[in-house]
């Protein structure tokens, strides 16, 4: 699964890298930062295959694939603008800055995200184990120690 996975977005890499051919400014710096979110996906994904046994992998191809969905939207609303009469400049080189930052916004919203998501998560999780009278450890994330966790409580 994870080598396909890998597979899957190197060919996607691929397509956008030689996509660029005979474009505007913009549209080459859209696209190559769209290869920016998607190197990762491929390099975690590969390393997923051989590393099965962390929850530190998936969270990052999670972070990186989340960042590619987003960066669609981004390239799709500004290379096809949804409202006539507010098409961008794809040869002004601010329009191209901006785009650059709103990568990072893009970056950190995604971090925001997922960050309040784990918490949650963590909190609920911590809820539950003081119901039940255990405490709970803070150690590395592994999820095969999640795994012999849920596998207790079929017991």
């Amino acid at each position: 699964d994870y080598v396909t996975m890998s597979l899957a977005n190197a060919v996607e890499g691929l397509l956008f890298f030689y996509h660029l051919h005979g474009r505007a400014d913009l549209d080459v710096r859209l696209h190559k930062l769209l290869l920016m979110a998607v190197a990762p996906c491929v390099a975690v994904s590969g390393l997923e295959a051989w590393n099965r046994h962390t929850l530190l992998l998936p969270m990052i191809r999670t972070a990186f694939t989340l960042l590619q969905g987003t960066w669609f939207w981004q390239v799709g609303w500004i290379l096809y603008p949804p409202f006539p009469g507010n098409e961008w400049d794809l040869e002004n080189h601010e329009n191209m800055m901006f785009a650059s930052i709103a990568f990072c916004w893009h970056m950190l919203g995604i971090i925001l995200f997922m960050s309040v998501v784990y918490m949650l998560v963590y909190h609920i999780y911590q809820v539950k184990e003081k119901h039940r009278g255990t405490e709970v450890e803070l150690g590395p994330l592994s999820s095969h120690m999640l795994q012999a966790e849920s596998d207790s409580d079929l017991d």
